[in-house]
């Protein structure tokens, strides 16, 4: 059972962290190069469509493999993402691309 629960909340961990530590490739939609400005008027399911493909461009980028990325890319996950990118946005501005992420504060 603790397996189980811990797995539960080791799968959006490790999305977040899959976005986080990522970089800006290029593949399908606009994804991380998606603007702040543009990304905070889009609809709920428009915003989950543009986390997905940033996490595609991530996973793409660092080797991992479809089934992994898969196994992360829940809706559950992409819920968590979405609430840490409407803060993070908010935070940084319009101007700030969704990627950019991966050197805030650093």
């Amino acid at each position: 059972m603790i397996k189980r629960s811990m797995r539960g909340l080791a799968v959006p961990a490790v999305a977040i962290a899959l976005v986080i530590s990522g970089c800006s490739s290029s593949s399908g939609g606009a994804g991380g190069d998606t603007s702040c400005g543009d990304y905070l008027g889009q609809s709920a399911d428009s915003k989950a469509d543009t986390i997905r493909d940033y996490m595609r461009q991530v996973a793409k980028a660092e080797g991992v493999s479809t089934d992994e990325l898969n196994e992360v890319l829940t809706d559950g996950s992409v819920a968590l993402s979405i609430q840490a990118f409407d803060g993070y946005c908010q935070l940084v501005g319009d101007d700030a691309k969704l990627n950019s992420i991966e050197t805030f504060g650093g």
